[in-house]
């Protein structure tokens, strides 16, 4: 690349030199990537068990069947079943709950805090062009980690959809100085893209230059190996670049460029840049990942190979063969396809004819493919009986599965939190992207799945500066996080007396129900008190909490101890008099109901006699 291109700071230039200095600097990164982008087909073209010509969608349209150097027939296409169990077992049996952990003192600044944990949820449920929800797009990102060795997504302000936006974005297109970023954190960051042409006239149709410039911008390769125009879609390139700020005499900036003119300049005061990232093993010099499929593609390719000679072998050298004395024989005899032969031997012949079926290969071929193939596994960490969904020979009982289970953990420790840690970066981005749609729309709001309704959730409510929170994962263990795991601790739990049997319900009725209406019979009650409790909680200073008293047909001793234990939650956590008010209310209110139950039903025992004696044996 060429090093003038830094001879200026591309962030302390304007205007038309601006755009010029971060297209030359980005394009020099994108030619000095281009083993980068080898290893990505390289690793894509295996996992996809076909040949790709490039990192392009179109490449698809004419990709063959993979073929090696050594082999062009027979192949087993291991490394993709390894990605598919890692993303199975890591990323599709979790969902990373993100919450805000703020300094205990503040009333309100927990209350926002509680507010903000569902703020971020009710985002993260947010459908994401093609996927459901964050975490659906998170499992995707999490196979491009064991794909490509990184995965990445970016999270934005989208105005008009009035949302937090999350995005795929190809790993290749990030791009960042090598030297900067040999310690994995580096302060400038590129993102060079394919955008529509049309829709970026439609959004920049006041500005004259802007529009003379993207009409005039250069058509958007995917792929510097595989080009083709796509005269549908209409697509430009796109350059956005971004530096931290160091300090106050040198600011962070944001700019989105094309070729010759800024479309858009910002300051940027944020301390991380909107990208999610994550690896399935971080490289020890340097910004990007090294994937699973690298891991192992040496074993496969030698896998392949010896499987393809066995293959021919099996092909060549397995016929039957005939061994007998010449004129014995008549030769049409031997010519004929059918699956049961006669063979007529010539009286008086000296050799009767004898059948031999030859080995195509030998044993020794057969334990080194399988030796191959254990490899890939044992390298992987992944155990065979993962990916094939088979217990292992001779493991029967439950203790022996999970104790296998948690030594595959074990192997996926740092991995896993990684996958947690995504979840926690992406909040943060959510944060900072929210603030952004909060300014164009004052009363930004988002709507919370947290019961059977939707509850509205204002952002001025629940915004903390950055430095009142920090956010970590409330997550489950992921040896023990299967349904059935689920219900058998649950169980092991309850007889244990550490939970309610109204915790216990909640537990099994949320993964193992089939109809967890019938279930939720019992739990009507307990939300109607917590319904209140919340009410009590969220009661700012100078308004009057709303109250309902408890109804004399519930079961009162279940809704004393429940907001009893709220109560003492409030204490910790240092709430006002004014929202403590409405527990101690209930609480006596309940208190007295019990007694006088408990009155009236002893008065009508008493008014109802002694019990008769149960009649004895003599009298029956």
């Amino acid at each position: 690349m060429d090093v003038s291109a830094y001879e200026q700071p591309w962030h302390r230039l304007e205007g038309e030199e601006l755009s010029r200095a971060v297209v030359k600097i980005a394009e020099g990164l994108w030619n000095d990537s281009l083993g980068w982008r080898g290893r990505c087909k390289e690793s894509l073209g295996l996992f996809e068990g076909r040949r790709l010509p490039g990192l392009a969608a179109a490449a698809y349209m004419q990709s063959g069947k993979y073929a090696g150097e050594t082999y062009d027939r027979l192949t087993c296409n291991l490394p993709r079943s390894l990605c598919l169990t890692a993303q199975a077992k890591l990323a599709a049996r979790q969902r990373p709950k993100p919450q805000f952990m703020v300094t205990d003192g503040d009333w309100d600044v927990k209350r926002r805090a509680k507010r903000l944990d569902r703020f971020v949820e009710a985002q993260m449920h947010h459908t994401q062009g093609c996927y459901e929800d964050a975490w659906e797009i998170g499992q995707q990102i999490f196979l491009d980690g064991c794909v490509f060795g990184l995965g990445v997504c970016k999270v934005w302000a989208d105005l008009d959809g009035q949302q937090c936006s999350i995005d795929r974005v190809f790993p290749w297109e990030i791009l960042v100085d090598p030297v900067e970023a040999r310690f994995g954190n580096p302060r400038n960051m590129f993102h060079r893209y394919g955008f529509s042409r049309d829709e970026l006239l439609e959004r920049y149709a006041d500005d004259g230059k802007a529009t003379a410039a993207i009409k005039t911008a250069k058509e958007w390769e995917e792929s510097s190996d595989y080009r083709r125009a796509s005269p549908g879609s209409k697509q430009v390139t796109v350059y956005e670049a971004w530096i931290l700020p160091g300090n106050k005499k040198s600011p962070g900036r944001h700019v989105i460029c094309i070729d010759g003119c800024i479309l858009e300049d910002e300051e940027w005061d944020e301390q991380d840049f909107p990208f999610v990232f994550i690896r399935w093993t971080n490289e020890m010099i340097g910004f990007y990942g090294t994937s699973l499929v690298e891991e192992v593609a040496g074993l496969n390719e030698e896998m392949n190979h010896t499987l393809q000679r066995m293959q021919e072998a099996e092909r060549k050298c397995s016929n039957g063969v005939f061994v007998f004395e010449e004129g014995s024989i008549a030769p049409e005899a031997l010519e004929s396809n059918d699956i049961g032969t006669l063979v007529a031997v010539a009286k008086g012949a000296q050799m009767a004819p004898n059948y031999f079926a030859p080995s195509a290969y030998a044993d020794s071929t057969m334990n080194f493919l399988n030796l191959m193939k254990q490899w890939q596994f044992e390298l992987s960490g992944i155990s065979e009986m993962s990916a094939t969904s088979r217990k292992e020979s001779g493991v029967t009982a439950g203790v022996a599965l999970r104790t296998l289970a948690d030594l595959e953990t074990e192997r996926f420790a740092v991995v896993f939190r990684q996958y947690e840690q995504f979840f926690t970066s992406m909040a943060r981005r959510m944060v900072a992207e929210t603030r952004k749609l909060a300014e164009e729309h004052k009363d930004f709001a988002v709507k919370w799945a947290g019961g059977q309704y939707l509850a509205t959730i204002d952002w001025e409510k629940c915004n903390l500066a950055d430095d009142q929170y920090q956010v970590r994962i409330e997550s489950v263990g992921s040896t023990k996080n299967t349904p059935a795991d689920r219900a058998q601790l649950a169980s092991e739990l309850l007889s244990q007396g550490m939970i309610s049997p109204q915790a216990y319900q909640s537990i099994i009725g949320s993964g193992m129900l089939d109809t967890p209406g019938e279930m939720d019979r019992n739990d009507r009650w307990r939300r109607w008190v917590e319904k209140q409790v919340e009410s009590w909680l969220d009661t700012e200073d100078g308004d009057e909490a709303p109250f309902e008293p408890p109804i004399k047909f519930m079961p009162l001793e279940q809704a004393l101890l429940q907001v009893a234990e709220a109560y003492a939650d409030a204490l910790l956590d240092g709430a006002p008099e004014a929202n403590r008010e409405p527990f101690t209310r209930f609480m006596e209110m309940c208190d007295r109901m019990i007694k006088d139950r408990v009155a009236q039903a002893l008065a009508a025992q008493q008014a109802a006699g002694p019990a008769p004696a149960p009649p004895t044996q003599e009298a029956a």
